[in-house]
Order: C-alpha cells, then sequence, then structure tokens
C-alpha cells in the first residue's frame, strides 16, 4: 500500500492473496477526500482465479476479471453507507469431480458478464479493531446484478458482533451471520459460485473449512454450499498464562 500519494493524502493499494482455493490481484486507487464533507472514492481493478480442487467443498474452476467504482460516505463518528458499481467477467470450468449440480449450471453459462450494484449500511462502537474488549459492529449489505445482466440474482448479507469485558483479562462476544440470495428473471437459482458456505475456523469451529451444509446426489456427496445461511457463535478471549500484555 502506498498512502499520501505524492502528499496528496490518495492511495493506492495492491493486495496479493494466494491460498488453497484461490488467487486475488486485487488493485486500488481511493481518494479519501472526494467532497470536503468525507466522501470517499475508490476506482478498482482484479483479478480472481479459483480451484475447488484444493478444499472440502464441490470441484470446479473460475477465472474471474472485475472492475468498478466504490463511494463511501460517512454518516456519523460510527455509522457509514457505501455505493459501489462494478462488472464481472467470469469464466467456468469443470474437473472430473464436478458435481453434477454444478456442471448443469457451468453448461448453461460457461462464460458471462455481469454488472452489479450493491449498497451497504455499517456501525461499529468497537474500541479496537483488531483486538476488541467492548462494543459491536453491525453491517448490512445487499447486491444485485443489473437487469440485462448475462446472470441477473440478488444477494443479502447481515453480520452482527457483540463484545464485552469480564474484568479486566477476560472478553465475552457473540457473533452472528445472515444470507440470503437467489436468481430472478430468466435466472431461477443463485449461481452456485456465489453461495454460502459454513464450517471452518471464521465460520463454525470444529468442522473442515465449507465443509457444512447441502451436499451432492452424486456418491461423493460433495458439499455444494447454499443460497441461505444463517451461523451463531460465541467465544471467551483470554490472554496466554505467563506472557505478560499478551
Amino acid at each position: 500500500a502506498r498512502e499520501n500519494l505524492f502528499g496528496t493524502g490518495r492511495e493506492v493499494r495492491l493486495k496479493i492473496n494466494h491460498s488453497a482455493l484461490n488467487k486475488l490481484y486485487d488493485l486500488s486507487y481511493r481518494n479519501p477526500y472526494y467532497t470536503s464533507d468525507g466522501i470517499s472514492r475508490e476506482v478498482f481493478v482484479a483479478k480472481r482465479e479459483v480451484d475447488a480442487t484444493e478444499v472440502e467443498s464441490a470441484d470446479y474452476l473460475e477465472n474471474t476479471f472485475s472492475g468498478g467504482i466504490r463511494y463511501r460516505i460517512p454518516l456519523t463518528e460510527y455509522d457509514a453507507m457505501t455505493f459501489s458499481l462494478s462488472a464481472e467477467d467470469i469464466e467456468l470450468g469443470t474437473t472430473g469431480d464436478t458435481p453434477s449440480e454444478f456442471v448443469t449450471f457451468i453448461n448453461a453459462h460457461p462464460e458471462s458478464t455481469t454488472l452489479l450494484f450493491s449498497s451497504s449500511v455499517l456501525r461499529d462502537t468497537r474500541d479496537n479493531i483488531f483486538f476488541p474488549s467492548k462494543g459491536f459492529l453491525n453491517s448490512f449489505k445487499a447486491e444485485i446484478s443489473v437487469p440485462g445482466s448475462d446472470l441477473e440474482f440478488y444477494m443479502l448479507r447481515a453480520r452482527s458482533v457483540w463484545y464485552r469485558g469480564l474484568g479486566k483479562r477476560f472478553t465475552f462476544g457473540l457473533n452472528s451471520k445472515f444470507g440470503y440470495g437467489d436468481g430472478y428473471g430468466d435466472l431461477r437459482e443463485l449461481p452456485f459460485y456465489k453461495n454460502f458456505y459454513a464450517g471452518g475456523a471464521r465460520s463454525v469451529r470444529g468442522f473442515e473449512g465449507r465443509s457444512l451444509g447441502p451436499r451432492s446426489k452424486d456418491p461423493s456427496k460433495d458439499a455444494l454450499g447454499g443460497s441461505k445461511r444463517i451461523v451463531f457463535g460465541g467465544e471467551l478471549k483470554f490472554p496466554v498464562p505467563g506472557m505478560l500484555d499478551s
């Protein structure tokens, strides 16, 4: 990341993420003071390659190139809204182990170009972004493909986390995630690559990542994800014994 570019206060960021599931390359240019009221504008382009053969869920291949523009509008010290418009060009592929449920969709839509509009609201009162001991974070996001796109669908997401200190050394937290999506127009289902998944350290601990939810009717019984998700969780955080200020 390069902040305060040429002394203008603007930012250029390059994000590279290689994981077992995907490779992501994301380049963005952000002007945090696009208006005197503190509205920011960000222009971004991204390339993502997905190889689901390396994870527990069903196998498929995806190559996506996207780009767009995003605005963030501060409302109060704790509240903000965002609006974005982006285009996605997606190529899908199969492997020898791709489940029949995905093969049907891929054969019907091997390549697509979709124009997406999204908006979100956020309220964040946490005292620390990385290690909060009190406060909460509530967010809601709606995304819809513009009518006339190759694939017409919509998605709704909500997230809430709450923290409270228990004495000087313990923090109790609750969290929840909600998701819903569906197709509209000629598309009668949410594209499978937009499905919600559960399982893993960031979702339901004790289960393999993306392993929970509907499974294929094929003998492999691969996890497919789904168009709906509800997850609740709780946690108790405390310092590592014997380590000061940990």
